[in-house]
């Protein structure tokens, strides 16, 4: 199962769900270099655990292994949460 929600350091895309039910909690953020932010990803209305979080480009916008990710510089970036069951 894959979730993907676009973060960008002053730019946002669209965010695209695999399955009804999952969501994220923020599916677009705009963020200035350096600034954080926290995001939880759902199986329907309780936190998913066991997520793996990545980023399309890890020189914009990082994310670590518990969903808060970092603006780096100005760009774009899609970040994933892939469950453990897909």
């Amino acid at each position: 199962m894959l979730l993907a929600v676009a973060f960008a350091a002053l730019m946002a895309v669209a965010p695209a769900f695999a399955q009804e039910g999952d969501w994220l909690s923020d599916s677009t953020l705009k963020m200035e270099q350096g600034q954080t932010a926290k995001i939880t990803a759902y199986c329907g209305s309780a936190p998913a655990s066991g997520v793996f979080w990545s980023s399309s480009d890890p020189s914009a916008v990082m994310v670590d292994g518990w969903g808060t990710v970092t603006a780096k510089r100005n760009g774009r970036s899609v970040v994933t949460a892939r469950f453990p069951d897909g």
